[in-house]
């Protein structure tokens, strides 16, 4: 899915980042730097839409000339970003991001050379594509992911706000692999190529910050605050920023 796509998990993954950021802090500032808009962040992103807004795709390279398109897709995604974030953004958001862009370029390497993993992905991309198109796919993974997210605001302890997050990732990561391993074959192989083209997509940042031991979906605290498997998610209509993004970006699985 990354995606499946940047745009979302880039909000997703940078979102702390972004609050540091202070476009337009002060006329003098504004007058110096006219740029630093909200609106560059989300120019630097839509051409990932392109991958995303595709009849009966999710955001997926389908074959080696869109797997080459997207990957330069991504690099100038990330070097856009560096941009914004060298011109707008505060001292420490800077760092930041240096440190998060850096995760996130080494996770992408292996994904867009020529080797093992690339092969791997382009032989089950189709099968992946066609599994998150299909219904019990949106009702089982997509409606509890999305549900967890919009549950957000409903955690008075901002740090299980956090933590629901990373129950909701986990949740939505075994989903995804569970389904793709049942309908694509080989199933290891399929389940390790969603992990690639996922972990490319975010940077591996989730992977590392959502410890699998730590919110493991069937975890004492990831029971606790998980939403209730009825609940049904807004989508476009939420007011949780993320889940709003997802289905924007994702209008072929989102709600």
């Amino acid at each position: 899915m990354v995606s499946n796509t940047l745009k979302f998990f880039i909000f997703l993954t940078i979102g702390f980042i972004l609050i540091t950021v202070n476009p337009c802090d002060g006329q003098r500032r504004a007058r110096k730097l006219p740029e630093c808009h909200w609106q560059g962040m989300d120019d630097c992103i839509k051409p990932l839409f392109y991958f995303s807004h595709r009849p009966n795709t999710t955001g997926l390279a389908l074959n080696r000339r869109e797997h080459a398109l997207l990957c330069r897709t991504i690099k100038n995604v990330t070097d856009c970003v560096q941009t914004f974030f060298t011109q707008c953004g505060t001292a420490l958001s800077q760092e930041m991001f240096v440190l998060v862009n850096e995760v996130y370029v080494n996770n992408v390497k292996p994904f867009c050379r020529n080797g093992d993993t690339k092969n791997n992905y382009l032989e089950h991309a189709r099968c992946i594509n066609d599994v998150q198109l299909a219904q019990p796919f949106k009702r089982k993974c997509v409606a509890k992911f999305q549900s967890t997210l919009e549950s957000m605001e409903e955690q008075v302890d901002y740090s299980n706000r956090v933590g629901l997050a990373c129950c909701g990732y986990r949740t939505w990561i075994e989903c995804s692999k569970d389904m793709v391993k049942e309908q694509c074959q080989p199933g290891e192989n399929a389940s390790q190529a969603f992990l690639d083209y996922f972990n490319a997509f975010t940077g591996g940042v989730p992977q590392y910050v959502c410890q699998p031991k730590k919110y493991d979906p069937e975890s004492k605290f990831c029971r606790k605050v998980l939403p209730s498997v009825k609940r049904r998610p807004k989508g476009r209509n939420s007011d949780n920023v993320f889940s709003k993004y997802f289905s924007l970006f994702y209008p072929n699985i989102g709600f």
